[in-house]
């Protein structure tokens, strides 16, 4: 952890002195996927990422690199923002779909997890305490 850590902070000194240096750096030591697209998230939204690393995208002005290094639950993270898009109103009738498919999918994602933790109420592990979950509403 404190390599991974030292790595991001040479990396955010790095981009600080140039920033077009970003991609080239995401490709060689990033661990995360978007190491293929050189770092580039492409449109991030609210509540698409972590709240630490969503806060530090708020925090942080358009075409600047941000002022530390941010760390979440998956590591350390450089964060530039490119731009910002504002967001906008649709009608329902252009999201209606969307809508429904994420409501599908939470639900099936809810009852997998339910599904899951059953399972594991139901094995024999000693040593660690697995957590609750099984007793939803979903789980018959």
């Amino acid at each position: 952890r404190a390599a991974a850590r030292a790595r991001a902070e040479t990396a955010l000194a790095e981009v600080k002195a140039d920033p077009s240096r970003l991609a080239a750096l995401a490709g060689a030591i990033s661990d995360c996927p978007s190491r293929e697209q050189g770092g580039d998230l492409g449109l991030v939204t609210s509540g698409s990422t972590v709240p630490e690393f969503e806060a530090a995208l708020r925090a942080t002005a358009a075409g600047a690199v941000h002022d530390a290094v941010v760390e979440s639950r998956y590591g350390f993270h450089v964060v530039r923002v490119l731009e910002r898009a504002e967001g906008r109103d649709l009608p329902f009738d252009a999201v209606q779909d969307r809508i429904a498919g994420w409501l599908r999918e939470s639900a099936w994602r809810r009852a997998a997890h339910q599904f899951m933790a059953l399972l594991a109420s139901r094995a024999q592990v000693e040593g660690i305490v697995l957590s609750a979950g099984a007793d939803g509403p979903l789980v018959q």
